[in-house]
């Protein structure tokens, strides 16, 4: 074997590691289980990424603002808009400059890209992470319902894109209404 092919098994033997490794690992999300093919890594978030037997090159990082991580002997590289997947192939295939066979596992520890807000007369104001599909009941549950003197008939969302949305609370306990579904970076408003 020749060292042009023995370079291209290398390659295939880092990815199907790789994909294997990455597939046996999983990783939960807000005690709900997602798929490391579902999620899509954003800013804030906080990834472990194992490089096996190489514990100099494996880290624990939250991703910057511009979607970038680094990495020791590879540098930058953005992270942000993949996968755990994608990104794991991604360093593996940077490290294999350096290493024979690199075995990369990403696992996102922390997520921290996807919340909401609460802010207004309830009990418990603050931000939330969005961690499955919430709707305005299951925020206003998570921040502890309504505080006194709140008014239910005047409830808003204000969206990432700059848009206001009435909520008719009324409306959507008489199942007169569906109950809008929360987006990341949406601001409930409790007047």
């Amino acid at each position: 074997m020749n060292g042009q092919s023995r370079g291209r098994h290398k390659g295939t033997a880092a990815a199907v590691w790789t994909l294997l490794a990455i597939t046996l690992s999983g990783w939960s999300q807000g005690g709900g289980k997602l798929s490391h093919t579902e999620y899509v890594i954003g800013p804030a978030d906080l990834l472990a990424v194992n490089v096996w037997r190489q514990p100099q090159l494996s880290l624990q990082a939250a991703v910057r603002p511009d979607g970038r991580i680094t990495m020791p002997l590879i540098g930058e590289l953005r992270a942000g808009g993949r996968t755990p997947i994608a990104l794991a192939q991604l360093i593996a295939v940077r490290l294999a400059r350096y290493l024979a066979q690199p075995r990369v596992t990403v696992s996102v520890v922390e997520v921290r890209s996807r919340s909401f807000n609460v802010l207004g007369r309830v009990m418990h104001a603050g931000a939330y992470p969005l961690s499955r599909s919430e709707r305005v009941l299951d925020a206003l549950a998570l921040a502890g319902g309504f505080a006194p003197f709140a008014h239910k008939n005047r409830i808003y969302i204000l969206r990432r894109k700059g848009t206001r949305q009435a909520v008719d609370y009324a409306a959507i306990l008489a199942g007169q209404s569906p109950d809008p579904q929360l987006q990341p970076g949406d601001t409930l408003v409790v007047p």
